[in-house]
């Protein structure tokens, strides 16, 4: 077995490994390769593939956590069954705690999905739980798309307006600035490392998966970006994943979310797409139960583990 550095022409064999190891996100060749050179140089994301005779037996990845506060880092492991508990995933995990502490990370953080296997191997690590994500999925052709057209005239009246995402292709600096209003990432996330717009819109709006036409916004009547729902879509799979659903906090409660996220719902549906899988913090209880309204049936919890370095 080696273990040798992950490059962009590796994307379709890791992915392959990958997408059945973490049902709750959207994997694909491009979602890898471009998360390992798009993401922000802050994040440091380093990655590797365990390779035996030409086969893809692991896949590993590290990365400073640069959206929150602290020297946190994160890493996966992900070790193709029929060869687990033969030292593959240890040799990763080497290479991710020695990544980590070249960073300087104080805390190392780990996303466990559905798997017992990897769980006992974490905490055999020192690991232990800190919180837990809902993983659920909907499928569009199921889902009640009643409400759309009486929420639709109801904000219309109230002066605002729901368009595709594609209305903010060039308003880069709103953007940015909505992302850091409604919340994606914790206060002082980004204090003395702050990424730029440019940074954001190319790691997230250029993102290959994200739909520009699936994803929809709503504008105030002074055209201010108030809500958003984000899709990336793999259509070969006929799957999608909800990538980000926010709205300022000066305005929720208005269901400017239930809107934009039913308004991509339908988009999903009319396109083909056979699921739409999301995960949510156990303790965002109104976006849990919004799922719940529109749908969305719970899948498992993906368990977040930390320990200290």
């Amino acid at each position: 077995m080696q273990i040798r550095p992950f490059e962009a022409a590796d994307a379709p064999v890791a992915a392959e490994l990958v997408r059945p190891l973490q049902p709750g996100i959207l994997v694909t060749p491009a979602y890898l390769a471009h998360r390992e050179r798009a993401e922000p140089e802050p994040a440091q994301r380093r990655s590797w593939l365990a390779v035996e005779s030409g086969d893809v037996l692991g896949f590993a990845t590290s990365a400073v956590k640069w959206d929150e506060p602290g020297a946190v880092g994160r890493f996966w492991i992900g070790v193709r069954p029929d060869r687990r508990k033969q030292g593959v995933g240890a040799a990763l995990y080497d290479l991710a705690e020695r990544q980590a502490r070249a960073a300087r990370v104080q805390r190392l953080t780990v996303e466990v999905d559905d798997d017992p296997d990897g769980l006992r191997f974490v905490e055999a690590r020192g690991f232990e739980r800190l919180s837990a994500e809902i993983v659920s999925s909907l499928d569009p052709r199921l889902a009640d798309l009643g409400e759309l057209d009486g929420l639709l005239a109801e904000t219309s009246a109230a002066g605002f307006e729901l368009t595709t995402l594609q209305a903010m292709a060039g308003r880069r600096d709103d953007l940015a600035a909505f992302y850091e209003a409604a919340g994606a990432w914790p206060p002082g996330g980004c204090e003395g490392n702050r990424i730029t717009a440019e940074d954001l819109w190319r790691y997230i709006f250029e993102r290959p998966e994200l739909s520009w036409e699936g994803s929809f916004v709503v504008l105030d009547e002074c055209g201010r970006l108030v809500s958003l729902a984000s899709l990336v879509v793999d259509p070969a799979q006929g799957r999608a994943e909800n990538d980000w659903t926010a709205t300022l906090p000066e305005l929720r409660g208005r269901r400017l979310a239930l809107l934009v996220k039913l308004a991509s719902i339908r988009w999903a549906r009319e396109s083909g797409i056979r699921e739409i899988v999301t995960a949510n913090d156990e303790d965002n209880v109104p976006m849990l139960t919004l799922n719940r309204r529109l749908g969305y049936r719970r899948l498992y919890a993906q368990v977040e583990l930390s320990r200290a370095l």
